[in-house]
């Protein structure tokens, strides 16, 4: 198998005005050797650049590796698009944090009424916060320093090609092959084709298994799926959680959530209609509580998190498989 790697750069910095300016990529073996390097230049659409130049270097702190004039000087993208699609036939592409290069060149087809180029794709951002879950959000340039990678910032097929480099260096970091790699954390190539893209994914991720934890983010819309899922209709009392509660596991939650309904009660997030509100505890101050005290004719009780773990009997949360949902979550398309 062949990769392609690539990165794209934009005169504006936005994916809906035709702003790619140009698309760096490498072609590369199985071993990651390089076969080939280039950068395609593209005349943008947009009038004026907002990026890249001398001009914007002071707001932005970008600069592009060619002058705006060689940008002018390059075929539109429509004369392009055939040498640009043509390399993506029968290789898996790769690239660094690659929202944006997918969007600037799907943006591009659109613009001038062109098929979507198809493709799968990995992210090396992605393959490094995985290996590496405790690390913050890294960008290409703060990895080429710590793996003492030199590059040419901002060229297209420079970045493309220390992307690969940098992904290499990650898999040598922790012993691993690409194909153990993407067989041990079970992902799921990201897909972009005419419809539209998802990005990649890892189910040992969504299980919870390499020592991985879901996102807050994905918590988050964990709990607010089920609670979606919960009946419409309210019976017995109406439980109500302090906001800092609802920032609990999830899995916690609808463990008490469930155990709520199960004796005959129900929940809402609406505290103006609830009977009985959960605070988190005797000694933090509650605004919600406050002016709910004021509002609410309908509050009969108040009662602490641990006095109604204690009251419902609950010790642990109950463990909740949401590897289908989070995979449905991911796979659906972006337009």
């Amino acid at each position: 198998m062949e990769y392609l790697v690539i990165d794209t750069e934009s005169c504006t910095g936005k994916s809906d005005d035709g702003s790619l300016c140009s698309i760096g990529y490498v072609i590369a073996d199985e071993s990651f050797n390089i076969l080939e390097k280039s950068d395609i230049l593209v005349n943008p659409l947009p009038k004026r650049f907002a990026v890249g130049n001398k001009k914007n270097l002071k707001r932005t702190g970008v600069m592009f590796a060619y002058t705006e004039d060689e940008f002018r000087q390059a075929p539109s993208f429509n004369e392009r698009y055939h040498i640009i699609k043509n390399l993506f036939d029968n290789r898996l592409v790769l690239g660094f944090a690659m929202a944006n290069d997918v969007k600037y060149l799907n943006d591009a087809c659109d613009k001038y009424e062109l098929p979507r180029i198809e493709y799968e794709y990995m992210d090396v951002q992605f393959a490094y916060k995985l290996l590496n879950p405790e690390e913050n959000s890294i960008g290409l340039k703060t990895l080429s320093v710590k793996y003492g990678i030199n590059y040419h910032e901002h060229r297209s097929d420079e970045d493309a090609a220390v992307s690969l480099l940098v992904l290499k260096s990650i898999l040598d970091e922790h012993q691993m092959k690409y194909d153990d790699f993407i067989k041990d954390y079970k992902i799921v190539y990201g897909v972009n084709n005419k419809i539209g893209h998802h990005p990649p994914y890892s189910v040992a991720e969504f299980r919870g298994e390499k020592g991985l934890s879901v996102s807050h983010r994905l918590k988050n819309f964990i709990y607010s799926d089920y609670l979606n899922r919960l009946p419409k209709k309210r019976t017995g009392e109406v439980y109500c959680f302090a906001y800092a509660l609802e920032r609990k596991n999830p899995d916690l939650l609808r463990t008490i959530i469930d155990s709520i309904y199960k004796r005959g009660n129900s929940f809402t997030r609406d505290a103006d209609i609830c009977t009985v509100y959960v605070k988190e505890n005797n000694a933090t101050d509650d605004s919600r509580l406050n002016a709910l005290k004021l509002n609410n004719k309908r509050l009969k009780k108040i009662v602490t998190f641990n006095e109604l773990t204690t009251e419902l009997g609950i010790l642990s949360p109950c463990k909740y498989d949401d590897t289908d949902f989070l995979i449905s979550l991911h796979e659906k398309l972006i337009k």
